[in-house]
């Protein structure tokens, strides 16, 4: 099989803001602080065990960002929030460009989105929904060192992993979706510990001191560091009797509060929203979406928390789960997880918009302009990345004041002019984001290439 078409293929281009450079995979650029290169394909198959430790005392207060990692998790924070402690890059005049795809052993497998630790760079290969999943048998986590632009090490995994890895006290942590919770060296790869959860995990959220991460059996499970166990909660009961299955899966990555942690369970369209105590996993309150599809994870800031479902962008009170407002995008598909800023939560739902934290009244759009004379048309679904004055969506940014076009390409039609979108539904980027750090943007499109905007790592 061929990949997906691409419509991008001078490796060196002209731009209004100067010459943007395209560096093929494993070729050497000249500025130390570019980002990846020389993507291997050797690896170690993850280890596996029983997670069956007794758990430990209970969580006495919300364990605090690792301030190294510039982007840990996807959608940036534990809360979700995608807000950046650096600065993204002003512009697009520093452009590199990477072939992981060239080094898959599966010809359609799909590509996370990337997050950004103290020293390395992290990538996985996840499950491609929209081909065989017999072209999609195995898995790989990257690790890449922006610094030496060489590879640091890969390892292979037995299963795709479910999505994005996240950073934990020196550890690089992965779920499968053979329920298998991973944890490796984030320095050299060495396999730390594993956990086998007992049915297919969502992707995890990580903070300081804890991982957080739903199964296919409606369990949230917490887990230090070392992987032991804190606390376990189911959701639902079983439906006839217990196998495994047979309660709601995890549909979403968890969001991390200040006092609560949130799951999305579901089990085909119908969805519930639940609220966990952080200290012991003691449910504080739960909310149901029957027919409703809930796929992305929820964004909490300040006592609220913002949820993406079918067609719209609810609003509810984190400690009550009240609903506060709900913004209808007139599309049937969920927008993605927001960015959270002082004033406004900026989506992505075909358009990329700004709505008004308190009311949520739109403040501004920006038109995606797909006219369709493709295969596929390319709306903006990627969760967006706010970054100061800057907000990083698609693979661009627009002024987060205005909504005006800074640098980039939103998701406009790419038969002909488009440098970083493809012709199918595999050129866009990943669902989860880009990732900003240091002055750079990261981007992974989903069909296996990676691009680097502007300095740092």
């Amino acid at each position: 099989m061929r990949r997906p078409a691409l419509h991008s293929a001078s490796a060196r281009r002209q731009s209004r803001r100067g010459f943007l450079t395209v560096s093929p995979l494993g070729s050497r650029r000249q500025s130390r602080r570019d980002f990846l290169a020389a993507l291997g394909a050797t690896g170690l198959s993850a280890l596996a065990g029983c997670s069956t430790l007794a758990p430990r005392g209970p969580l006495e207060e919300t364990p605090p960002d690792d301030p190294d990692a510039p982007w840990p998790t996807a959608h940036g924070t534990p809360a979700n929030d995608g807000r950046a402690a650096t600065l993204g890059p002003p512009d697009d005049s520093a452009v590199a460009r990477w072939d992981l795809f060239e080094h898959a052993d599966a010809v359609l497998a799909a590509y996370s989105a990337p997050v950004v630790g103290d020293e390395y760079a992290y990538v996985a290969r996840v499950p491609n929904h929209d081909f065989d999943a017999r072209e999609d048998a195995s898995g790989r986590l990257f690790a890449v060192d922006p610094e030496s632009e060489t590879l640091a090490w890969t390892r292979t995994l037995t299963v795709p992993a479910s999505g994005p890895p996240a950073l934990l006290a020196g550890r690089v942590v992965v779920a499968t979706t053979a329920g298998e919770l991973l944890a490796f060296d984030a320095e050299d790869g060495t396999a730390r510990w594993s956990r086998v959860l007992g049915a297919p995990a969502a992707p995890p959220t990580t903070t300081a001191g804890r991982v957080f991460v739903g199964d296919g059996d409606g369990r949230l499970h917490a887990l230090a560091p070392d992987g032991t166990r804190v606390w376990s909660a189911a959701h639902g009961p079983a439906v006839e009797g217990p196998v495994v299955g047979t309660r709601p899966r995890a549909v979403a990555k968890p969001t991390v509060g200040e006092a609560f942690c949130f799951a999305v369970f579901g089990r085909e369209d119908d969805r519930t929203l639940v609220a966990y105590r952080l200290r012991d996993g003691g449910v504080a309150w739960t909310r149901d979406y029957p027919g409703t599809r809930v796929g992305r994870p929820p964004a909490v800031d300040a006592g609220v928390l913002y949820l993406p479902e079918s067609g719209g962008l609810r609003a509810l009170d984190a400690a009550t789960g009240e609903e506060r407002w709900f913004h209808a995008f007139g599309t049937y598909r969920a927008p993605s997880t927001p960015a959270v800023g002082d004033s406004r939560v900026y989506v992505a739902a075909k358009n990329a918009y700004a709505l008004d934290r308190e009311t949520g009244r739109e403040r501004w759009r920006y038109v995606n302009a797909s006219t369709g004379h493709v295969d596929y048309r390319h709306p903006l679904r990627a969760s967006p990345a706010l970054a100061d004055d800057g907000l990083y969506v698609g693979v661009g940014c627009l002024e987060a004041a205005t909504g005006e076009a800074r640098w980039g390409e939103f998701g406009n039609d790419p038969e002909e002019t488009a440098d970083y979108y493809g012709a199918t539904s595999e050129g866009v980027p990943a669902r989860g984001g880009p990732a900003v750090g240091d002055g750079a943007l990261y981007v992974t499109m989903r069909y296996g290439r990676l691009y680097r905007f502007g300095g740092g790592r």
